[in-house]
């Protein structure tokens, strides 16, 4: 018993930190990824996806993730004060919120190398031209880990 306590505490201490990869952006939903200068249009739906990686499991294989989605100005600070998903325009209209943050919480029988995150933001037709982020960060609540990563775009 002391040696199953003792593998599982050592592996957490020597496993690699939280992650999030592939930060994804596109202008059609699992359609090919833009550049990071693709020009949106005021209007448009931008699909943001990535994956995250090395979070820490329970002995039954569980998982127990939260991310939240936030934008950013062109200086990469915050538009919104909160964690949860908001998007704004140039002059901080709040284009679409999500009040909660989006929650994992799952288990399988194959093991699982990374855990899927998505969501889509369609812009109003009068969204002003400018530099605008999506910004994600994913809580592990078993690993106790946090990560954040930002992806870039703008309006023209």
């Amino acid at each position: 018993m002391r040696l199953l306590l003792l593998l599982a505490f050592a592996s957490q201490l020597f496993a690699a930190p939280l992650e999030i990869i592939r930060p994804l952006l596109s202008n059609t939903d699992g359609g090919e990824v833009n550049p990071a200068d693709f020009p949106y249009s005021p209007g448009e739906t931008i699909f943001f996806s990535c994956r995250v990686h090395n979070y820490q499991k329970t002995a039954e294989e569980k998982v127990h993730l939260t991310w939240s989605i936030r934008t950013l100005d062109s200086k990469g600070v915050p538009i919104d004060v909160s964690y949860v998903v908001s998007v704004l325009d140039s002059s901080g209209k709040v284009l679409w919120t999500q009040p909660e943050p989006t929650t994992a919480q799952s288990e399988s029988f194959y093991p699982k190398l990374w855990v899927p995150a998505s969501m889509s933001v369609t812009t109003q037709k009068n969204t002003q031209p400018g530099q605008y982020g999506i910004a994600i960060q994913v809580k592990d609540a078993i690993g106790n880990q946090t990560y954040e990563t930002k992806a870039p775009f703008s309006i023209e």
